[in-house]
């Protein structure tokens, strides 16, 4: 929880390094643009006069601007005479069909995400006129709870903490400062090309709005804090529903029956967590009311795709997939010295035990229907469909099973489960077994976090 006098509201150095010292940060990393804002922190970092962590600054250069490269030299040459390092990142920013806003603002936060290390607080100059305007930006394109808090002076991010000291500051206050101290910084062209809807907020609307309600951004800077406190309870509440809707079957899912008999409002809630804690991104409401419809037929399986993975409704329960590249008669000679990467989303093959001496040789494939094979102890062969039938094996584990055969192509193994009497024997003599990593079975999915917070 937050609120306006927690945060300081001038520019000063104490008070900023006093707020900062709450989240016990091994590294203070600056995201420092060269502006205005980011130039302010910067400074008043700088003149904290007791013990504080390391100062490091971040520089991204995007290339959208023709003076990019300028703008590179200039915070070069501002933390030179800081005495602060320096860091200049030059990506690539592709818009897919995002934006170049959007685009420009996930490559940064990447950038940032690689830069830091555990325990280390990555340091934001947004202010309150900035979060002004996010607010009224989200609120125009429909956004819900979560959209219109987004803003946030303190979260988790990637190994560490993100943070926005000066949340509580106008933007008057920090430019009064900086000239007051004599400090200069860049202005960037494309804050006054109104193309931009955040630059038309700022300046065409917020103005106009100033005109009747002078105090309109601290206002509108409560509700947002009263908003992030709302969201905070319903965060809590759907959590704590959550928990108690894991499948006892499947760790990793979302027992249906369990969902459905919840108010329609707090089944998208836990949609809407659940897909955040696997995969690191909230849902669009249109996804969960597309997902919400799909349990309200009962079919026995669908699927629907999202964020490059796949839910899949499988047995009463609700599963998030990575997508299987499965190539057709896709082969691989496997000498079990090292783990054998499968193809994507199958996951890997390994021994687990002591080193091979006598490297074996083997052939491993996925399943193509129709194979049989003589399990271990038994006289005689089986259909591997009926096996998988037996077991009740989900259909995404059915497409990656990995099969492994000997050189003859008698089937020796199918995945780690259904053994033949020669694998068995042979694992047993080097006491070794076979393991086969599925990655679906990992309650976490998301690679390391590289979102982009508002």
């Amino acid at each position: 929880m937050w609120s306006s006098t927690e945060l300081p509201s001038q520019p000063s150095p104490t008070a900023l390094a006093g707020w900062l010292a709450r989240f016990d940060c091994k590294r203070w990393l600056v995201a420092f643009s060269g502006g205005a804002d980011s130039t302010a922190l910067l400074h008043l970092l700088r003149r904290v006069t007791h013990p504080h962590p390391p100062i490091h600054a971040i520089h991204v250069d995007h290339g959208l601007q023709p003076g990019s490269a300028d703008w590179a030299a200039h915070c070069q040459q501002v933390c030179a005479s800081l005495q602060i390092p320096l860091n200049c990142i030059k990506v690539e920013v592709a818009s897919h069909g995002k934006g170049t806003e959007a685009a420009a603002r996930q490559v940064r936060y990447r950038a940032f995400q690689q830069q830091m290390k555990s325990g280390d607080g990555l340091l934001l100059a947004h202010h309150e006129d900035d979060l002004a305007e996010t607010l009224l930006l989200n609120l125009f394109r429909g956004a819900g709870l979560h959209g219109l808090s987004s803003m946030s002076p303190a979260r988790a991010f990637a190994q560490g903490m993100l943070l926005r000291p000066l949340l509580g500051m106008r933007k008057s206050t920090l430019l009064r400062w900086l000239r007051q101290e004599n400090i200069a910084w860049l202005e960037d062209p494309s804050n006054g090309e109104n193309y931009f809807r955040r630059n038309w907020i700022r300046n065409h609307l917020l103005p106009q709005i100033r005109q009747h309600w002078p105090q309109a951004s601290q206002q509108i800077a409560h509700t947002a804090r009263h908003l992030q406190e709302s969201r905070q309870l319903v965060d809590s509440l759907a959590e704590t529903r959550l928990n108690a809707l894991y499948s006892a079957e499947f760790p990793q899912a979302l027992d249906c029956r369990a969902l459905l008999s919840l108010q329609p409002a707090l089944q998208r809630q836990c949609l809407r967590l659940w897909l955040k804690n696997r995969q690191g991104h909230y849902p669009e409401r249109a996804k969960l009311e597309e997902i919400r419809k799909a349990l309200a037929t009962r079919h026995q399986s669908w699927s629907i795709p999202w964020q490059g993975l796949e839910i899949i409704h499988w047995r009463q329960s609700l599963h998030l997939m990575p997508p299987l590249d499965r190539p057709d008669h896709w082969q691989q000679d496997w000498d079990g010295q090292k783990p054998l990467p499968l193809p994507r989303g199958c996951g890997r093959l390994q021994l687990l035990g002591p080193a091979i001496h006598d490297p074996v040789q083997w052939r491993v494939s996925l399943r193509q229907g129709g194979e049989r094979m003589q399990l271990a102890g038994r006289k005689h062969h089986h259909q591997l469909k009926k096996l998988l039938q037996a077991a009740q094996l989900p259909p995404w584990e059915r497409k990656a099973l990995p099969l492994i055969h000997d050189q003859n192509g008698t089937l020796l193994a199918a995945g780690d489960q259904w053994l033949s009497q020669a694998m068995l024997d042979w694992l047993q003599t080097h006491g070794l077994a076979l393991h086969w990593h599925r990655p679906w079975r990992h309650r976490t999915m998301r690679p390391a976090s590289t979102e982009s917070p508002t």
